[in-house]
């Protein structure tokens, strides 16, 4: 799998996906200013939650929180945080569809280890993944298994 997908609005930044990493290639003044200019990567199997917020009045964003991170960041801090994603309206589209990669990951290597959300749950958000044909038939058999052991 490899998803690149590019933000011109905001964060000047494109974003790719693979197998192992979500890179981050943002550029910019708005992101010289904040201290973000350049290049990073966050494996796949360090993020254990993905915190999204659609734009209002301001930006909106995607905030990737790490398996190593011990306190989550604060939402205001979500424009300097590099594990953040900035977007405007025209741009949800595009951030949706990151965290839904980043979520099914998530799901399909049962990266949850602060989860306290209830089976129920679980299955209906796979259940969800699936019928956005995020997760196949394989995949979701094979997580609903490990869910319900």
């Amino acid at each position: 799998m490899k998803k690149v997908i590019q933000f011109k609005d905001g964060d000047k930044l494109k974003v790719t996906i693979d197998n192992e990493f979500i890179h981050f290639h943002r550029k910019g003044v708005f992101n010289s200013i904040t201290g973000l200019k350049g290049k990073d990567s966050i494996r796949l199997d360090n993020i254990s939650d993905v915190q999204f917020k659609k734009p209002g009045m301001l930006s909106g964003y995607i905030q990737f929180t790490l398996v190593t991170d011990k306190n989550k960041i604060k939402v205001h801090k979500a424009v300097t945080d590099k594990n953040s994603i900035i977007f405007s309206k025209k741009e949800v589209s595009k951030a949706e569809e990151i965290k839904e990669i980043i979520e099914a990951y998530i799901a399909e290597n049962s990266i949850t280890p602060y989860s306290n959300t209830s089976v129920a749950n679980e299955l209906e958000k796979l259940a969800e993944l699936k019928e956005k044909g995020i997760l196949t038939e394989k995949e979701f058999v094979n997580q609903k298994s490990k869910i319900l052991k």
